[in-house]
């Protein structure tokens, strides 16, 4: 089992300090609750101690999935870190994975992680992974982009109407199990 590591924080709401536990390696062949916290979107959200505000850390990540020989990287550019400081930062994440991996267990693919820039085209990498085609993939991103749209209308009954009646037939029941689970 891979440990989280201690961050401290600063809460943008109030201006608390806290340390939160988040996760930096995501190995599914050991952890695979992991992986379902990643592609709900709550893995690595933290609450603030002091006045409760609930927030996503954006940290570098590394997953890994054994069984798909599959190693993604991601370090969020609002790390701004210079290249020799990203790779020395994915080496030691690869290391730390590595020292859990029993050595006639490493294969190549360790060496050569790839890496991803934002967090959706980490999910969609890790979708990609699991069989789900382009297709399936764009159909999504369309539901997702729909939900915004709903929530952004919200108190605007009008607009909401109108986005309800130009989208009917893509309000169906995948699209309220979405809504449902967020």
């Amino acid at each position: 089992m891979i440990p989280t590591l201690p961050v401290q924080l600063k809460c943008p709401k109030c201006g608390a300090q806290y340390v939160a536990q988040l996760q930096s390696i995501i190995d599914v062949g050991k952890q695979p609750r992991l992986k379902a916290a990643l592609l709900r979107g709550t893995l690595n959200a933290v609450a603030c101690s002091s006045c409760g505000a609930v927030g996503q850390v954006s940290t570098p990540l590394l997953y890994h999935d054994p069984a798909k020989e599959l190693l993604l990287v991601l370090i969020p550019p609002e790390l701004s870190l210079q290249v020799a400081d990203r790779e020395r930062l994915i080496g030691s994440l690869v290391n730390a994975l590595m020292s859990t991996v029993p050595a006639e267990q490493r294969k190549g693919y360790f060496l050569n992680p790839r890496t991803v820039l934002t967090m959706s085209s980490l999910i969609d990498e890790i979708y990609r992974a699991d069989g789900v085609t382009e297709q399936m993939l764009e159909k999504q991103h369309a539901r997702s982009r729909l939900m915004q749209d709903l929530l952004a209308a919200m108190d605007d009954d009008d607009k909401l109407t109108s986005l309800t009646q130009e989208h009917k037939n893509s309000i169906d029941y995948p699209f309220l199990l979405t809504m449902a689970a967020i």
